[in-house]
């Protein structure tokens, strides 16, 4: 099972840290970085909110000085950076390549880092990680047939992921 069906499993029936393991949970800022599930859970609104800005409104410089907008903006950004192999894993029907937090730093960029660290209330660090965790599985979801949807298909699954988590 993926962290984002452990997250929907946990969020359906309350208690994040028993579809984790049920492991010792740790503060956020302690240790490795906090207890995944919580930063993963603080970090998926804002992922789901940059994929569902299709028009790129929300400017931050990224890789390339690119937008944050948009599912196929997000993907370009992972090509700029060269990670355009992963990104093309996880659109395709395959198994997902992972991505490391490093990645996501050198994705976003610095200051784009920071604004979703800010946005998800987490430390940069944490952002990053909980980015290379829930990321590749929210675009795996969203194109269940190997290819970006039309943006009306799109903004249906994600209003349809945004509401199973109750977002």
């Amino acid at each position: 099972m993926g962290l984002l069906d452990a997250l929907l499993q946990g969020a359906l029936s309350g208690g994040l840290g028993q579809a984790m393991g049920g492991g010792q949970q740790r503060p956020a800022g302690q240790g490795g970085g906090g207890d995944l599930a919580h930063v993963a859970m603080a970090v998926l609104p804002v992922v789901l909110g940059m994929m569902a800005n299709r028009q790129g409104g929300a400017s931050a410089s990224g890789a390339g000085g690119g937008g944050m907008g948009g599912l196929g903006d997000l993907l370009a950004q992972f090509q700029r950076a060269g990670f355009g192999e992963q990104a093309r894993s996880w659109v395709g029907t395959g198994q997902n390549m992972p991505v490391s937090s490093d990645a996501m730093a050198q994705v976003f960029g610095g200051e784009g880092l920071a604004k979703i660290a800010a946005q998800a209330g987490l430390t940069e660090q944490q952002a990053s990680a909980g980015l290379s965790e829930v990321f590749p599985d929210v675009v795996d979801r969203l194109t269940p047939h190997g290819q970006v949807p039309e943006s009306d298909a799109l903004a249906a699954s994600l209003s349809d992921l945004q509401r199973r988590f109750g977002l």
